[in-house]
């Protein structure tokens, strides 16, 4: 799936594949000849600017939730809450946040969970 730099932010984590690793936006410049870049700090404080194409989002897995995020799941066993923000999982296997309209903003990759909690706690959702 590609990734549109509208949806990305400072912070967001996404996977590289030419380092085979997960890496953290740290800018989306224009390049030169008029492409999406990003800048990307890897784990390792690697800085390199890349096209937007050569990133792939991360899929939310439950994985990441509770493991990497650190949203502790509930004993329903299809919750997980970090900070007030609940994340439940549908039948389906989806990932969804029920707002308080009774809605349902679907999350299927790390950097839109990440916006996400960015937008409803003003705190940074990193990997622990």
């Amino acid at each position: 799936m590609a990734i549109k730099a509208e949806d990305l932010r400072i912070g967001n984590l996404l996977y590289f594949p030419f380092h085979k690793e997960v890496v953290e936006v740290v800018g989306l410049p224009l390049l030169p000849d008029g492409k999406q870049g990003v800048q990307v700090k890897t784990q390792g404080t690697i800085l390199c600017e890349e096209f937007l194409e050569q990133f792939n989002p991360i899929p939310l897995t439950e994985e990441w939730l509770g493991g990497k995020l650190k949203f502790i799941r509930d004993k329903s066993r299809v919750q997980w809450i970090k900070d007030g923000i609940r994340i439940c999982l549908t039948p389906e296997n989806r990932f969804v946040y029920p707002d308080a309209a009774h809605d349902y903003v679907y999350i299927d990759f790390v950097h839109e969970l990440q916006n996400l909690f960015k937008q409803l706690t003003k705190n940074e959702l990193t990997i622990k």
